[in-house]
């Protein structure tokens, strides 16, 4: 049995918490840390805005910018994903008729942005339907990159999808749209602590990822790298006091950027103490830590397959510390909270946090779960029994 570190977190201990990938979980240290830099900025707070916070962000990139392989001038903080994805489309200047390739397995927000941008400004979204449960990295790759065209302007993916917590081969699509000169903009949300992470090798023209998910940093923790040939051109979705300041095309990102008027910024300064905290705590830091979750993933995807005689999901391969399964029915929406009827009933009736979504546009669920460090074998246990109770 996979060793559990749930002693570092705050996980309600009568809860069996499956759902890490959609907003994470802080550990107790790096939350006492913030909350000592809350007090510190409200007792100081001039000083705590015009200096401290500044050099605490910077050294907090410093770490993150490693840990991603990434020039830290290339980055900045952002409040999450969907924030940057706005930025960076909203940004692009799409002239009618610019083709942007994506796939039907990009996150609601993303979609609603590029529909935006082809309503507003003409450009024409070319959606690869890619099936699940899909069978290679080839078939996803051949199923993207045989809709890219001379008008291509844009290829916008994830990195690990959110619906089916499937990993796209995004190395093999950025270096055939950067052999084409096309901008590939990843939506990198669940990959940062999931996944090894080389943005330098990969070299999209922008990439996001979120840091409050599988990094465990505090809430509205994200990142934003933007290739340097295209820093000139993004658009904070905030103008504020310093946009496009500065004698140089960084400079003035960075400025637009660093500041979006008076808020709490000291979730940003937790950033790389959660990293190197995780990577102490653990032995064999992060690399076991992603080896862990990985392993516990596929693992608690087998016992609920086994259990409940269900057969159709990703092959390993294509898995980090998130599974998915397709369940035998259609979703039923409870109208109040919006939420899967079977999610809820698991939550209220076993204590059960995990997701039931859909495979989009279908109705058809799909169950994911998720493997953190406060995880173990006995909680996909509970799952599959409670499942086997409950007429799904």
């Amino acid at each position: 049995m996979n060793k559990d570190y749930s002693h570092l977190f705050l996980i309600d201990p009568g809860f069996t918490a499956l759902n890490h990938g959609s907003f994470g979980s802080c550990p107790a240290e790096i939350i006492n840390y913030q909350f000592e830099l809350v007090k510190k900025m409200e007792s100081l707070t001039t000083r705590f805005f015009t200096r401290i916070v500044k050099d605490l962000n910077a050294g907090s990139m410093e770490v993150l910018s490693r840990f991603v392989n990434a020039p830290s001038a290339d980055m900045i903080f952002i409040r999450n994903a969907t924030t940057a994805a706005n930025a960076a489309i909203n940004s692009i200047s799409f002239e009618k008729g610019d083709e942007i390739v994506t796939t039907n397995l990009i996150y609601g927000s993303c979609r609603n942005a590029l529909d935006h941008a082809a309503k507003t400004r003409g450009a024409v979204i070319k959606k690869a339907e890619i099936p699940f449960p899909v069978q290679s990295e080839n078939e996803i790759a051949e199923l993207i990159m045989g809709l890219v065209t001379k008008r291509t302007k844009l290829i916008f993916i994830d990195h690990v999808t959110s619906e089916t917590a499937m990993i796209l081969p995004v190395k093999r699509i950025c270096d055939e749209a950067n052999r084409l000169g096309i901008d590939v903009f990843i939506d990198g949300a669940h990959a940062p602590g999931m996944l090894p992470l080389d943005i330098s090798v990969l070299n999209p023209a922008y990439y996001t990822g979120n840091c409050h998910k599988w990094i465990c940093a505090p809430k509205g923790t994200a990142f934003l790298y933007v290739r340097p040939d295209r820093q000139e051109s993004v658009i904070p979705p905030i103008i504020s006091n310093y946009f496009c300041q500065g004698e140089t095309s960084n400079a003035r990102f960075h400025n637009s950027f660093d500041w979006s008027g008076t808020m709490d910024y000291t979730n940003y300064a937790c950033v790389g103490k959660t990293i190197e905290h995780l990577e102490n705590k653990v032995p064999g830091g992060w690399n076991h830590i992603m080896k862990r979750n990985r392993e516990l993933a596929i693992t608690g995807r087998n016992i609920i397959t086994k259990e409940l005689h269900l057969d159709q999901y990703l092959p390993d391969e294509l898995i980090g510390s998130m599974a998915t399964v397709k369940l035998n029915s259609t979703a039923v929406i409870d109208p109040k909270t919006g939420i899967d009827l079977i999610q809820l009933e698991l939550l209220d009736k076993y204590s059960i946090e995990t997701v039931i979504t859909t495979l989009y546009p279908t109705k058809q669920r799909i169950l994911r779960i998720s493997a953190a460090l406060y995880n173990n074998e006995t909680d996909y246990e509970k799952l599959a029994e409670a499942l086997r109770k409950i007429s799904f």
